[in-house]
């Protein structure tokens, strides 16, 4: 497979060129991810991302996308954990070169995966802190 951009000979199954990192034509298709405003977005990419409403700035920082910087802003950061989960899929699109959309979605479904398992052990620890708060107070309500 040769670059259209610069011609360089690549392996089959690249998206991107390994001398000029442009797309290289795939099956009737162009990776445009990493391309900024000139990339396509494809409908699989679109949808909720739970890995930008979950870990906000820092998966910004992973993905590329600067905006999501936003979210250290104390209260801006409760709409942007919306605005990430909404349109983080396609800004980490376009922010970002990948190297397929299976590719994309398999990171994405990592950065939503570790959200999650944060999300259940910062639950489990409100109910461990609670249920020892109130037995603290009820033990010390015992003591004469």
């Amino acid at each position: 497979m040769f670059c259209p951009k610069c011609g360089a000979a690549n392996p089959e199954g690249r998206n991107f060129c390994s001398s000029c990192g442009g797309p290289l034509q795939i099956i009737g298709a162009v990776n445009t991810s990493g391309m900024g405003r000139l990339a396509q977005i494809p409908p699989e990419v679109r949808g909720w991302n739970w890995g930008g409403f979950w870990w906000g700035w820092i998966w910004g920082i992973g993905n590329s996308v600067w905006i999501a910087l936003l979210g250290l802003i104390p209260i801006v950061s409760l709409v942007m954990m919306f605005v990430l989960g909404a349109k983080g899929s396609e800004w980490a699109w376009t922010a970002r070169k990948w190297e397929s959309i299976e590719h994309f979605k398999r990171v994405q479904r990592n950065w939503a995966l570790a959200g999650w398992i944060l999300f259940i052990i910062g639950v489990l620890f409100w109910v461990a802190y609670f249920a020892l708060a109130v037995c603290v107070m009820t033990t010390i309500e015992a003591i004469p």
